[in-house]
């Protein structure tokens, strides 16, 4: 889960592998779009809020961010963005 402007949202991304390398986005045939987006809805089925998502078609990967619901944000509480402290995380251990 990540936060975006405070608010945690979970966040998928599914890409599409060719024979040697992930195939660009803009090069994914409909059938190939299709099936991303049927794995990306499997992916986030049953979290978050379906009508505060956003989409964004990376260089290899199609990513979605889906906003946490409710009860979600009951469970987890104040969330807090961990990504960047990787090297604080490593000092105190």
């Amino acid at each position: 889960m990540e936060s975006y402007g405070g608010v945690p949202v979970w966040h998928a991304s599914v890409a599409v592998r060719g024979q040697l390398a992930l195939v660009p986005v803009a090069d994914w045939t409909a059938k190939e779009r299709a099936e991303v987006e049927r794995l990306m809805g499997r992916a986030l089925r049953g979290v978050g809020n379906r009508s505060i998502e956003w989409r964004e078609d990376g260089i290899h990967a199609l990513h979605v961010r889906r906003r946490i619901n409710d009860e979600e944000l009951r469970v987890i509480g104040p969330a807090r963005d961990v990504r960047h402290m990787r090297s604080q995380l490593l000092e105190g251990s």
